[in-house]
């Protein structure tokens, strides 16, 4: 995530805005459908911004300890479902 900034209730990336308290992700005011595990992943970025999030703390952060994935394969689709919504690309990321 680049300019990252928030009172840590909600935080403002680009024209979109994470509202932590209310769990919703806005673009320009609009409400953005997002699912419950990339919402989760988002964040986690959000909150730790300029900081390396490794995969083994993205799978703890969103599946949990007892639940076993393939880890791998899991951040990966999580981290593609997150640049869907975000409308960001692997190519050019912005985020």
């Amino acid at each position: 995530m680049s300019e990252v900034s928030g009172s840590g209730a909600t935080y403002h990336f680009g024209d979109f805005e994470l509202d932590l308290k209310a769990y919703s992700l806005r673009l320009r005011g609009r409400i953005v459908r997002v699912e419950g595990r990339p919402l989760q992943l988002l964040t986690l970025l959000v909150q730790r911004p300029q900081e390396l999030v490794t995969r083994a703390e993205i799978a703890n952060c969103v599946w949990g300890n007892d639940v076993f994935v393939d880890i791998d394969t899991g951040v990966n689709t999580l981290v593609w479902k997150l640049r869907q919504t975000l409308r960001d690309s692997s190519e050019s990321p912005r985020y």
